[in-house]
């Protein structure tokens, strides 16, 4: 959950610097990409960590899934960025 937390953060704060201080914000298209990449590597290893718990007792299932879901829906986030993009392009 700690590192789904920290892609997350990573997103907010690209946004807020885009939002309230462009000129410390990367370009959108190499900024987008760095934090693509970042939040995704952290889902990812947060992912796998989450995985991982599933092998103890059941009752611990419903706690492993709200992390599961948190770095399922950072990972899913580009692509869902990626259609409202080109959705406000066409």
């Amino acid at each position: 959950m700690t590192l789904a937390s920290l892609g997350w953060g990573v997103w907010w704060v690209g946004l807020l610097l885009a939002r309230f201080w462009p000129g410390l914000a990367p370009d959108f298209l190499s900024g987008r990409t760095l934090i693509t990449a970042l939040s995704t590597i952290l889902a990812g290893i947060g992912l796998v960590l989450a995985l991982l718990t599933l092998r103890a007792k059941r009752s611990w299932l419903p706690f492993a899934l709200v992390a599961i879901f948190a770095n399922l829906s950072l990972l899913l986030l580009p692509l869902l960025l990626d259609g409202i993009v080109a959705r406000s392009d066409g």
